[in-house]
Order: C-alpha cells, then sequence, then structure tokens
C-alpha cells in the first residue's frame, strides 16, 4: 500500500510497476487487466465495526478490513465477471475470511453489487468487500483474486498491501 490510500498489485502475467498504488495525495491506482479493456483495483475504505449478526461469528464486534472494489470496463461491450476463488491472508499465511454483515455498510451485499453484476461498456462498477483481519496485520495484508473466463481460462490477480 502506498500511503493508506491504495493496494499495490501485481500478476504473474503484468507485474506492478514502481508508483503505480495510490499515493497519499488521494490518486487512485491504475488497477490490472482482468480482461482485455477491464481493469480491477482496491483501494481501503473507511471502517466500522461488525455487528451481532456478522459472519464468521469472530469478527462481530471487531473492525474488520474494508476494501472498495473498482471494475473499470472501458471495452465496447458489457463484462459480466464470474465470481472469483478469493484467498486473503496476512502475517505470513494466516487467512481471513470474507465478512459478510449487511448492517456495516449497504454496499456489502445490500445492494446488490458485486461480482456477479455485469458492467456496461464503457462504465465502472464500484462496491465494498470486508475482510477479518487483525488491524494490526494489516501492512502484511495479500488477497488474490482468481477468476475464470469463459473462453479465456484463469485469471489470477495479486494485491498486497505491503
Amino acid at each position: 500500500m502506498h500511503g493508506d490510500s491504495g493496494m499495490q498489485g501485481d500478476s504473474p502475467a503484468e507485474p506492478a510497476q514502481p508508483g503505480s498504488g495510490g499515493d497519499a495525495g488521494g490518486q487512485k491506482a491504475s488497477g490490472q487487466e482482468l480482461v482485455p479493456g477491464v481493469t480491477m483495483e482496491l483501494e481501503p475504505e473507511a471502517s466500522g465495526k461488525a455487528s451481532e449478526h456478522a459472519a464468521p461469528d469472530r469478527i462481530q464486534g471487531q473492525n474488520p478490513v474494508f476494501l472498495r472494489v473498482h471494475l473499470r470496463n472501458s471495452s465496447d461491450a458489457d463484462f459480466a465477471p464470474p465470481y472469483p476463488l478469493i484467498t486473503c491472508t496476512y502475517g505470513g499465511g494466516a487467512e481471513c475470511p470474507e465478512v459478510f454483515d449487511r448492517s456495516v455498510s449497504p454496499t456489502i451485499d445490500g445492494t446488490d453489487k458485486g461480482f456477479h453484476s455485469s458492467v456496461p461498456a464503457g462504465k465502472d462498477l464500484s462496491f465494498i468487500t470486508a475482510y477479518a483481519v487483525p488491524a494490526e496485520q494489516m501492512k502484511s495484508l495479500h488477497l488474490k483474486y482468481e477468476f475464470a473466463i469463459d473462453g479465456q481460462g484463469r485469471r489470477a490477480l495479486d494485491f498486497s498491501a505491503g
């Protein structure tokens, strides 16, 4: 992460370039290409406490890490992303599950925006996800999103906070 406003990404096909993450001035990362004309980027979002209805149970009353996902479609065709296999780790390999809690933020599954949403040609889609990561481990956060893209095989995008 550069400053507190962006996550650095790398993928096997296109490693991140120095300075490609956001900086403390509020600039956004350029993102990683998911398919030609479609990029994905992550940026930290304001925090909040998980309610007593949050899952997994161990996050209830805690402060999960919120990340805003941006899918940008600059192509001339709509893009319907498949739901990815998400691997979240911190601190050298400890796993961190995705958090589900509509009471924390209506954009966590509450607005029906997410990876299952189509991104129209020339438009962007933005939504929030949350992960159960101890605050002191945020700098070691690593996320891997694996997509099975029709006709294009598997595509893995890696994002690190460090």
